[in-house]
């Protein structure tokens, strides 16, 4: 009858709607960001996409260029997802990350004008080709992120009390502003240029502090620095001016 497909209709709709609002991952399985078979609804969402379902490690892949006009949000409880930007451009208001790896191959660009956001239990992590860029603030509320690979670091970093921003690896601070009360610790090589500074708790755990040029000093406001690693550490070719140091364990050449 007409009633009944008019029902159907208006039922149709309501669930279209839902879906696009529901914006979740369906399934802890690989796949790519703009399938619409990968997601509740088969909808490619717009609204507050969620890349979170429990299971096993899996991988959402961002294959093209990708606009999106709301938060993206990563990972949550007991969920291990792995977003992976290959070569392309995903433009963003923010990211939410919770939980997983944020994974960046050569020539990737994550543009995130509110920035990454940090909300985690455990840690998480950045994988960067040093070719990548990521535009826009990274702020850490809770938990850890882990910096892997050669991200070069053009960004405002905020890290909270008891929050950790960990390097691992070898990246270039051009510009850098990194401050909180929270720790940025250095495992792997930092080079600096002469724009940088880090109002926030160092830890160099066996990572060395570098200028980035060859015979140039650069200079570099610490808030507090402390030698944590059996790993011997060094800082060399930078003027360090820092409120308080000190050396719970290893060694710190300074050249």
């Amino acid at each position: 009858t007409k009633q009944h497909a008019r029902m159907k209709s208006k039922l149709a709709v309501i669930y279209t709607l839902l879906a696009a609002t529901s914006a979740q991952w369906s399934n802890p399985v690989n796949g790519i960001f703009n399938n619409a078979n990968s997601w509740v609804g088969g909808i490619v969402p717009d609204l507050n996409p969620t890349i979170d379902s429990i299971g096993d490690p899996f991988t959402v892949v961002v294959d093209k260029l990708t606009f999106l006009t709301s938060p993206l949000n990563l990972g949550g409880l007991q969920s291990y997802p792995t977003l992976l930007l290959t070569g392309n451009t995903l433009s963003v208001p923010s990211l939410n990350f919770a939980s997983g790896i944020l994974r960046l191959e050569k020539g990737a660009v994550l543009n995130v004008t509110g920035g990454i956001n940090v909300n985690a239990a455990g840690s998480v992590s950045i994988q960067a080709d040093a070719t990548s860029s990521i535009i826009g603030p990274i702020n850490v509320a809770s938990g850890s992120l882990v910096m892997n690979g050669a991200l070069p670091i053009k960004n405002k970093m905020q890290i909270n009390n008891n929050a950790n921003i960990v390097l691992n690896g070898t990246h270039h601070a051009i510009e850098c502003d990194i401050s909180g009360e929270g720790n940025l610790q250095i495992v792997g090589d930092l080079s600096i240029d002469a724009g940088c500074n880090i109002d926030a708790n160092v830890d160099l755990m066996g990572g060395n502090i570098l200028s980035d040029a060859t015979d140039v000093v650069r200079s570099l406001n610490m808030k507090s620095m402390n030698v944590i690693s059996n790993l011997p550490s060094s800082i060399a070719g930078v003027d360090v001016r820092v409120l308080n140091a000190s050396i719970a364990s290893g060694t710190l050449t300074i050249a």
